[in-house]
C-alpha cells in the first residue's frame, strides 16, 4: 500500500522546511547552540549558549537513560 501526502501535510512540511531554513542562519543542515540561543533571545528567553547546550545535554542524558531502562 503506497500512501500519497495529503495537500495539507506537503503544505505544513514546506512551512516547516521554510521555518528551519530561516533559522539555520550559516547554512549547515542544522541549528547549532547559537542559532538556537539566538532563537530563544527572539523570543525573549534569554539563556546563554552554555545553558542551551547544558539544556539539550540534559534532555540527551534523559533519552539515553529511558533507552537503557526499556532494555533492562
Amino acid at each position: 500500500m503506497q500512501y500519497y501526502f495529503t495537500g495539507a501535510e506537503v503544505k505544513a512540511d514546506t512551512i516547516i522546511d521554510d521555518m528551519f531554513e530561516k533559522l539555520d542562519e550559516d547554512g549547515g543542515g542544522t541549528l547549532d547552540t547559537g542559532e538556537i540561543t539566538a532563537l530563544l533571545k527572539r523570543n525573549g528567553i534569554n539563556m546563554t549558549q552554555e545553558q542551551v547546550a547544558n539544556m539539550f545535554g540534559e534532555a540527551l542524558r534523559e533519552e539515553k537513560l529511558t533507552q537503557y531502562r526499556n532494555m533492562i
